[in-house]
This record gives C-alpha cells, structure tokens and sequence, in this order.
C-alpha cells in the first residue's frame, strides 16, 4: 500500500480504490470507503509513523473523481479518531496530486476545519 522513501512512507489513494465516493463502509455499494481508508490505512501509518518518526505522503492522483463526503470521513474523521489535532497531523502527512492541485486545498480546508469535533 506504500512505499518507503526517505524517512517517509507514501500512501496511494489508487492502490486503496479508484473510486473514492462513498463515506461510510456501511453504504450499501461495493466501492471502499472513506472509513475503510481512514481506519485500515491512515490511522495504522499515522501511528506507525509517530512511533518511527517518520512522515507520511498522501498521493491523491490515479482515482476518478473524490467526492466530499469520502474526503471529510478519510481525512476530516482523523482528528477525532487519532486524538491529534489538525497542526499535528499537517506536520506527519503531505499531500501530493499533480493531476488534481486545488484537491490538496480541498483537504487541508477539511483537516483545518476539525471534522467531529
């Protein structure tokens, strides 16, 4: 699900889905959901990395399009589920997307506007 790079891992979205719609795993749909990424991926790397002292690389680029919904519950969701707040978790992950650039405002605004909170 990730590559090491120096003292980072990178996570791609794509390798997790290619449809990242839906928010809940509980949806009736078979697309993974925002939940699924946030708890079976993020918050294991977010740990991972806080106890290794490295920093994680979200790639957002290869999936059809994001909507809102998966986004506030992948990202949004972290700041109540990791107990870290929004400064702390911009200093552990990055946000790559050369397809897509505004994506990465997209998620900061949502990490910055403490979702569940």
């Amino acid at each position: 699900m990730g590559d090491s790079v120096e003292n980072c891992i990178v996570i791609r979205v794509c390798d997790f889905t290619i449809t990242p719609w839906l928010q809940y795993k509980d949806e009736p749909c078979s697309v993974e959901s925002g939940q699924e990424f946030r708890d079976e991926i993020l918050l294991p790397a977010i740990l991972d990395a806080i106890k290794k002292r490295y920093s994680i690389i979200v790639d957002l680029d290869g999936t059809l399009q994001y909507t809102h919904g998966w986004l506030a519950e992948a990202f949004g969701g972290l700041i109540f589920n990791s107990r870290l707040n929004a400064s702390q978790l911009h200093s552990l992950i990055k946000f790559k997307s050369e397809e897509n650039p505004d994506l990465i405002d997209d998620v900061v605004s949502i990490l910055n506007k403490d979702y569940y909170m």
